[in-house]
């Protein structure tokens, strides 16, 4: 299979959040980008990011989807992190890996840029600052 690089399309999910509501990547072609990022509960470089990553999907809404994927963990312990932490932003059971896999997000975090015709723009595996996340506005603008 293709490792995903910059210029190529992202590969198509169908994932449900730890309380059941489905989201899909092709739902938001034609929309607005997407950033996915690639994280579980226990991974203490995603602990540093989860307020920026919440402030970016709450105060940009209108121009970028921010998309936890999870590595692996079940609904419950994705369910308690959520509660725990008070997250905003949706977070993504990827139980058995096949999406983490599609996209060859090896550690977490691992993030992903999709433009509006489903192409990845910009990826970035490791520890991203607030400063790069809001910078990824300027793709978006």
């Amino acid at each position: 299979s293709l490792i995903p690089k910059v210029g190529s399309r992202a590969p198509d999910f169908s994932l449900r959040d730890a309380f059941g509501k489905q989201y899909e990547l092709k739902n938001y072609e034609g929309e607005k980008y997407v950033l996915i990022v690639f994280e579980t509960t226990w991974c203490s470089w995603c602990a540093k990011e989860r307020e920026d990553l919440d402030d970016l999907y709450v105060e940009r809404k209108e121009k970028i989807a921010v998309l936890t994927i999870d590595v692996g963990e079940s609904s419950q312990a994705v369910k308690e992190n959520i509660e725990k932490h008070n997250i905003k932003r949706p977070w993504l059971l990827d139980e058995d890996r096949s999406i983490t896999k599609a996209y060859a997000a090896n550690g977490t975090p691992n993030h992903f840029l999709i433009d509006r015709d489903a192409i990845i723009v910009w990826i970035r595996p490791g520890y991203a600052t607030r400063e790069i996340l809001f910078n990824l506005l300027k793709f978006v603008e």
